[in-house]
């Protein structure tokens, strides 16, 4: 008797196996779409996905198949989840690659305020991607020392913020972000007094 219910429970398993992969591929595929689309694009799809998982896994409840439809809805959102949490936090963000790019200063040392001046001259060859510094008129005068002429804009904004209150901020447009690549930082960087009445505002908004 055990060895028959052994060899059923293996049966449906073997049985089972092909539909738990099928819904597996369709999840990461599925969820891949998702993780590269732009918002609000991928948003949209994961409410597609959704109605989709809940008009599947109804019909198989109508037809009496608990197993499948308990299956399906244990095993696509799971996928999903890992997927989108794996791409979030994956290392190939656009900031990533922007901070990677050359900075080329005029001196190895500047102020704040000659900081300042530079970023409203903005050129190309000195900044990958424009450039906005609001400092106070007291900070101005705050001299920040640079590794040197050259370096990447990690370095830059590392050497602004551990020299002064200024703190960076990549301005982008929210409808060009994924979730595989970020923001694309299309509106520059923002160096700016966490203090500031302006700043809190701008990051609220």
């Amino acid at each position: 008797m055990e060895t028959t219910i052994a060899a059923c429970r293996a049966r449906r398993l073997v049985e089972l196996l092909p539909i738990a992969i099928t819904h597996v591929l369709t999840a990461f595929v599925f969820a891949s779409l998702v993780v590269i689309a732009p918002l609000p694009l991928h948003l949209i799809l994961l409410l597609f996905w959704l109605a989709i998982l809940v008009f599947i896994a109804r019909r198989h409840f109508i037809a009496s198949r608990k197993q499948i439809a308990w299956l399906i809805v244990g095993i696509q959102p799971v996928v999903i989840a890992v997927v989108i949490t794996v791409a979030y936090f994956a290392p190939v963000k656009i900031v990533d690659q922007v901070l990677e790019r050359s900075v080329s200063l005029p001196n190895a040392e500047l102020t704040l305020g000659q900081l300042q001046e530079l970023a409203e001259s903005y050129r190309r060859d000195s900044f990958p991607i424009m450039l906005s510094v609001s400092v106070s008129q007291s900070e101005s005068s705050q001299v920040i020392r640079f590794p040197g002429q050259r370096m990447t804009l990690r370095q830059f904004v590392t050497a602004v913020e551990q020299q002064s209150s200024l703190r960076h901020r990549f301005a982008h447009c929210g409808n060009g972000s994924t979730i595989l690549g970020g923001g694309d930082c299309s509106f520059g960087l923002r160096l700016r007094d966490p203090k500031n009445i302006y700043y809190q505002s701008r990051n609220a908004m």
